[in-house]
């Protein structure tokens, strides 16, 4: 059984998960502009995100592939970031986290563009069987690929984690980080 966190592992947590999207949304050669961070009540609420400029350039189907490709390993970054323990992603606390309340967002985002990713690498009507085949392998494939980053990046994501946990101390308060502090903590 799942005890209950402390305010200072809730902190740390959601500090780790946001550094993690804003990290790998960076090195996969997205636009950032900042992140935010809420801790809304002592029973685990809190709100946090880290804006990226989403408008690109997409001139044809590899652009659209890459795209969302990239875009879903963001959305996972934040669930991986969050299990790192040591610089290694912890898979099964990961998984956890994706498929629980934490990553329930990030989780439904990129399971519709993975959806959307599926029908532009294999355009053609399959039975579901085939499909369900097709989106698993697209969806472990990113979900490697993003653990990778995560780890290579750690020592980044811990930088900004604790740029963010220096100033989150409390329940109520919306933290806003911008651009400038965020870049600067991971240089």
């Amino acid at each position: 059984m799942k005890t209950k966190k402390t305010l200072s592992e809730l902190i740390r947590c959601v500090c780790r998960h946001e550094a993690g999207h804003y990290v790998a949304a960076r090195a996969l050669g997205f636009k950032t502009n900042g992140c935010h961070v809420q801790i809304i009540n002592y029973f685990g609420a809190y709100s946090g995100g880290c804006t990226i400029l989403l408008p690109t350039s997409i001139n044809s189907i590899n652009d659209a592939i890459n795209y969302l490709e990239r875009r879903s390993q963001v959305l996972y970054s934040g669930a991986l970031g969050e299990s790192l323990n040591n610089g290694k992603v912890q898979a099964e606390e990961a998984l956890r986290i994706i498929q629980g309340q934490e990553g329930a967002c990030d989780h439904a985002k990129a399971r519709e563009l993975i959806n959307l990713l599926r029908n532009l690498k294999y355009p053609d009507l399959v039975a579901d069987d085939v499909a369900q085949k097709q989106l698993n392998g697209l969806d472990a494939t990113i979900w490697r690929e993003a653990t990778a980053l995560v780890e290579k990046e750690a020592v980044k994501i811990a930088k900004l984690e604790s740029v963010f946990g220096s100033v989150v101390k409390g329940v109520g308060l919306k933290h806003d980080f911008t651009e400038t502090q965020c870049a600067a903590a991971i240089l």
